[in-house]
């Protein structure tokens, strides 16, 4: 009686999770439950990455910022120091300028061409560098040199390097002026 009994257990256990009595049926798993894992995981991810590139940006942003607030500060020091000007001018053979800044509206299409060593600060306006001699504007503010064609950006300083560089105004154009200079 007692073998009878574990061999119709035996048989009966058998049967619970086989083909043709499953836990899930084939179908509800291809068709239900793993796209819906597939597309939760999905969407888990998009929401990470989303996530991440914003703290990313956001700490770009406040970095840029900070460095670019200490170029400021640096650059105010040194704007208010006599003798560093002074050295830089007499290591890059940069003679000073008069110190009388001139306002100058500058018509569109004209051209602002500068004398060796003058300085500008558009204040206004848009415009773009013409070269004299191979040579355009050296940005001063920047700490770099444009070309022909470069556009000029507001409140940086710039110094003609060679004579008859200088810039074409786009619109018309506010400017201060150190030195000599034509319009054309």
């Amino acid at each position: 009686m007692v073998c009878m009994l574990a061999t119709g257990y035996a048989a009966v256990a058998a049967e619970y999770g086989s083909d043709s009595d499953p836990l899930i049926t084939k179908s509800y798993l291809e068709q239900v439950l793993t796209p819906s894992i597939i597309n939760s995981a999905n969407s888990t991810i998009q929401t990470q990455t989303n996530n991440y590139q914003s703290a990313m940006e956001r700490k770009i942003l406040e970095l840029s910022q900070a460095i670019d607030n200490k170029i400021a500060s640096l650059a105010a020091n040194l704007a208010k120091d006599d003798e560093f000007a002074k050295k830089v001018a007499s290591a890059g053979g940069v003679s000073s300028n008069s110190g009388n800044w001139e306002v100058l509206e500058v018509e569109a299409n004209s051209f602002l061409k500068l004398d060796l060593n003058t300085e500008i600060i558009i204040q206004r306006g848009s415009a773009t560098c013409i070269e004299s001699a191979g040579t355009g504007l050296t940005d001063l503010s920047g700490g770099s040199v444009l070309c022909a064609d470069e556009s000029l950006s507001i409140n940086h300083r710039y110094i003609a390097t060679t004579k008859g560089a200088g810039f074409k105004a786009k619109e018309t154009v506010t400017v201060l002026v150190d030195g000599e200079y034509s319009i054309a």
